[in-house]
């Protein structure tokens, strides 16, 4: 027998999947481990292209290492709108609705919590990219 699944909110969830929004904040800490890696690609970059038998030109070291940061920057301020919109609504579904995994309260702390931690990696990122092009 098929079970029918109603799609709804902007996380398209079932309503069985909205009392737990873990699966949002691991999309969120996933896409900023890609972030991460995306930085270390640009530094591992960036040094190899230092090393003198590379021979790559300053300005084209430069470029791929900020174009590395900049797409890590994009997609963490994307994922952050992204998680930001989701979790207001699983805020908005657990005021309304008992039997919530998480409490409003500790919804509304992680939020701030995590958005504090991405948009801090989004200063850090365009902090980096200004020591690229400065130094």
């Amino acid at each position: 027998m098929k079970s029918s699944t109603t799609m709804v909110g902007p996380a398209m969830a079932t309503p069985l999947e909205l009392n737990n929004p873990t699966p949002i904040i691991l999309a969120l800490i996933n896409k900023l481990i890609l972030c991460m890696l995306l930085v270390a690609n640009s530094a591992l970059f960036h040094q190899l292209a230092l090393n003198k038998k590379t021979k790559i030109p300053h300005s084209f070291n430069v470029f791929i290492s900020i174009t590395f940061i900049f797409i890590a920057c994009l997609i963490c301020i994307y994922s952050t709108y992204e998680y930001g919109s989701s979790i207001n609504y699983y805020i908005a579904y657990c005021e309304k609705n008992s039997g919530c995994l998480y409490t409003p309260t500790m919804l509304i702390t992680a939020k701030i919590l995590y958005l504090f931690v991405a948009m801090s990696f989004t200063f850090i990122c365009f902090f980096i990219s200004g020591l690229l092009i400065y130094y």
